[in-house]
């Protein structure tokens, strides 16, 4: 699972050769003893659905990455927010979200959250790149069809080796899934220290102070999350899974 993206190591790239690359890939993805000519399974609408989301990403990616080039840049600290739609059968099924759309939208928002910013410059400058280590998802509600939803994406503490993102969903107000995202900058020097990048990313003070609940989840996730030495590893930052 990629921190800073969302599903699917994919290009940018479209044309008839991408196309059939992504057609082999969604076929390959399918149990060995699946049946593709077999309308009554699941093979074709999975092809289908691999294949949509895939160049839904893509077109909502430069969407994003063209409005954080435009916009003026805001403090990394600062929460973010972005608005979408479920599209049946792209986002959803016939009525309720695919599980792996939450983790489409997370990357989109993540990547508005740092091309944003300041950091944006530095990490083109220095090369640096923010990997995930770690994810906790919460879902309470499902999100439907048709439903307009806003995603808020913000960063709530770090320490000597890791930064902590929080992502929620919510509709008209209320919480339908919250997520907690555990990540690193790396460097071709190797791993960086959260409080000096978000230094020269403009932030000045000290690492910002979580509620109970995200300590909690926060010392939860260490646990299960890699390493932490100077080489601990983690999912590029600005790819897919």
């Amino acid at each position: 699972m990629s921190a800073f993206g969302g599903k699917a190591d994919i290009g940018i790239v479209t044309g008839g050769r991408h196309t059939a690359y992504l057609w082999v890939n969604a076929i390959r993805r399918l149990p060995s003893n699946t049946v593709l000519l077999n309308l009554h399974d699941t093979a074709l609408p999975l092809a289908f659905n691999s294949i949509w989301s895939a160049e839904m990403y893509r077109v909502r990616f430069l969407l994003i990455i063209l409005r954080s080039l435009i916009s003026a840049t805001a403090p990394v600290e600062k929460e973010r927010c972005l608005s979408f739609r479920a599209i049946p059968f792209i986002d959803t099924d016939i009525t309720r979200m695919f599980t792996h759309s939450y983790a489409l939208f997370m990357g989109l928002a993540r990547w508005h959250l740092l091309f944003g910013s300041q950091f944006r410059k530095l990490a083109l400058r220095h090369k640096w790149a923010p990997v995930t280590t770690g994810e906790m998802i919460n879902y309470r509600r499902s999100i439907r069809a048709f439903q307009k939803f806003e995603l808020r994406t913000r960063v709530i503490y770090w320490d000597e080796n890791r930064f902590y993102v929080e992502q929620s969903f919510n509709v008209s107000g209320q919480m339908f899934v919250s997520a907690l995202v555990e990540g690193l900058v790396r460097s071709p020097q190797g791993v960086l220290k959260p409080a000096a990048v978000f230094a020269q990313a403009g932030y000045d003070g000290p690492a910002p102070e979580p509620s109970q609940e995200m300590k909690e989840r926060i010392a939860c996730l260490k646990k299960s999350s890699p390493p932490r030495g100077p080489s601990g590893t983690g999912h590029h930052a600005y790819s897919n899974s």
